[in-house]
């Protein structure tokens, strides 16, 4: 059953920046006064800590909640610059259990019955998907409102964007929406990526929007200083997109 406040967000290509997207939407919905809870499911990976800058703060992970070593308010960070939003960190390693041996339940399906708890203590909870991994996408698709798959304009990006968005719809997914990130224009791709329009044409998922190629955004993920609290373009794009997708 979906939950009417968990997105899930997963990159359709390594490199395509869904825990960016991640991190400036949570961030985004709690400077709309959203209470928000962004947890970071890349288990051996984790990277979302890092782009909310708040890697020096984390002890526990979400694994010492969903094990049941510690209560959910000890493992959640809230943001200073951020109040209203929180982050359950991945773990560096990638089992549950310390001990594989006592493992008598996924890790996904762990996490989503603890996200099915939680949930209606929050607006909206953020689960940031390792890269086009379907034993995670499909089980968290399932108690979500809606999937954003995060993608470039390089051609095996789109077409996993098309894979991702059928295997979806046949597994019942509410809804699906695509970003377009690391955008080029046709001015300066020269013909080496696709058009937005021949995109569109292309894709059966609905575009939410785009995010233009900008080196600010990748200076400000390596400072854990989440663009979209920036003047620049994509400062302004971010927040006009996440106004947007309250609104649908």
């Amino acid at each position: 059953m979906s939950l009417g406040n968990v997105i899930s967000v997963i990159s359709a290509k390594g490199g395509s920046g869904s825990t960016t997207v991640t991190a400036n939407f949570a961030c985004g919905l709690a400077k709309l006064g959203k209470k928000v809870l962004a947890i970071d499911c890349n288990f051996g990976f984790r990277s979302l800590d890092d782009a909310l800058g708040l890697q020096e703060r984390v002890v526990f992970d979400c694994t010492d909640v969903l094990s049941g070593r510690r209560e959910a308010d000890e493992v959640c960070l809230e943001h200073p610059r951020y109040p209203g939003l929180y982050l359950i960190p991945a773990p560096q390693r990638l089992a549950l259990h310390e001990d594989e041996d006592e493992q008598t339940i996924s890790v996904q399906e762990a996490l989503a019955s603890f996200v099915t708890q939680v949930s209606e203590a929050y607006d909206y909870v953020l689960l940031d998907l390792p890269t086009a991994n379907l034993d995670w996408l499909l089980p968290m698709s399932t108690i979500s409102k809606e999937v954003l798959i995060i993608s470039t304009q390089e051609r095996v990006s789109l077409r996993n964007v098309d894979q991702l968005y059928h295997l979806l719809k046949k597994q019942g997914c509410v809804r699906c929406r695509f970003l377009l990130n690391h955008y080029v224009d046709a001015v300066n791709c020269r013909g080496i990526y696709p058009e937005v329009d021949q995109i569109s044409d292309y894709l059966s998922c609905e575009l939410l929007g785009m995010l233009i190629e900008e080196d600010e955004v990748r200076d400000c993920m390596e400072q854990g200083k989440p663009i979209i609290g920036k003047a620049c373009e994509s400062g302004q794009v971010l927040r006009y997109l996440v106004k947007e997708f309250l609104k649908k």
